[in-house]
Parts: C-alpha cells; structure tokens; sequence
C-alpha cells in the first residue's frame, strides 16, 4: 500500500509576489513589435502621370487665357455667376483640337457658344506629350 506523498506548499512572501509582478510589467514593456522596415521606393508611376496631367491642364488654361484676353475678368467675379460651361474636347499629337462638346451647363446658349469659340482661337493647345503625358492621358481626364 502506498502512502500519500506529504505536498509541502511554499508561502511567497508579498515582497517577492510584488517583485515577480513588477518585473513581469517591465519585461511586457519593454517588449515591442516593431514591424520589419519598408523597402524605399519611388513615387508611384500614377503620381508621376497625374502631376504631368496637372501641369498640361494649368498650361492648356494659361493658353486658353493667353489667346482670348477680351474675355478674362479682372478683378473679383460676381457673386452669382450667371453661367458656368465645362467643355470636353480631345486634341492630337500635335495639340489641335480635333473634337469639342459641351460637357456640363445650366442652358445659356450664349455662354456655351463662348466656351466653344475660346477653345478653337487657343488651338493648337500645347502637345500633350512635351507635358510629359501620353495623348490618351491628356484627353481622356
């Protein structure tokens, strides 16, 4: 017949249970997941093309002012403008416009006819492709 083994119980004393926990807590703060370090990279190829887009859009409005300086207001517009027309049109290689509509108005004929003509007298436009884009990017935003 076996006896029981006798099981002898150690009574920590509360000053090690606070040392144990204290330095449970600093071994948990000083552990951090830092994540691995990101590969440098350049700018993404989209970012290029659409600061090239942007630039060809600002240099296509200066050309588009610079050729109808009898419509440019100086000053500061109206408070209520009375029309606003935003035209599409596509351009070549070379900056002609080769195609233009009315994209967007709120009817004034007069206005959209403007919009229209201002258009034509800037052709040709700057080429798209010394913008640094290619003719299917420029025309097709």
């Amino acid at each position: 017949m076996s006896h029981p083994v006798p099981v002898r119980r150690h009574h920590a004393s509360p000053g090690r249970h606070v040392t144990v926990v204290v330095a449970a807590t600093v071994l948990a703060a000083a552990c951090t997941i830092t994540p691995p370090p990101r590969p440098v990279t350049g700018v993404p190829p989209a970012a290029v093309r659409s600061a090239a887009l942007d630039r060809y859009r600002a240099d296509v409005a200066q050309r588009i002012l610079d050729r109808n300086p009898s419509y440019v207001l100086h000053g500061a517009p109206q408070a209520m403008l009375r029309s606003l027309v935003v035209v599409a049109f596509t351009v070549d290689r070379n900056g002609r416009v080769v195609e233009s509509s009315v994209y967007r108005t709120n009817g004034d004929d007069e206005a959209e006819t403007t919009a229209l003509s201002t258009l034509r007298r800037a052709s040709p436009l700057p080429p798209p492709l010394r913008a640094g884009c290619s003719t299917r990017e420029a025309v097709s935003n």
